[in-house]
């Protein structure tokens, strides 16, 4: 019986926090979430602190205004949250460059869908 193979992962300060299967480190590779720095350990470029940044960067370059329906909100409006444009379920990255500013309804209407398959979901709705 083969063992199980873990790879080590280090925190962006290069700290090591834990051990993960290779199929996790596949998932956070190709989400951008880390690099590889050895031949079986791998540095995350981001923590939870950044993500929280990345989020509020991508609201202040939208200018606070709803990618899919337009709906222009206050920078502590209760609706205002960031959508991944490409999910993260589906491999995209928590980047600024792959989120942007959604109003919650639309948020949660959009859900894992891609933006197009969305958006011809939502025009073949009579209500939204």
């Amino acid at each position: 019986m083969e063992s199980k193979q873990y790879i080590t992962v280090m925190d962006k300060h290069g700290i090591q926090i834990s051990k993960c299967t290779k199929k996790r480190a596949h998932q956070l590779i190709t989400r951008q979430c880390a690099d590889w720095i050895g031949w079986n350990t791998l540095k995350l470029r981001y923590n939870r602190e950044d993500k929280k940044i990345f989020r509020q960067v991508a609201i202040e370059r939208d200018k606070y205004t709803c990618y899919i329906c337009g709906k222009v909100m206050h920078h502590d409006h209760p609706e205002l949250t960031a959508d991944h444009i490409i999910a993260r379920a589906k491999g995209g990255s928590d980047l600024p460059e792959n989120q942007a500013c959604c109003c919650k309804p639309c948020n949660e209407q959009k859900g894992k869908m891609d933006l197009k398959t969305f958006l011809v979901t939502k025009n073949t709705q009579v209500n939204f």
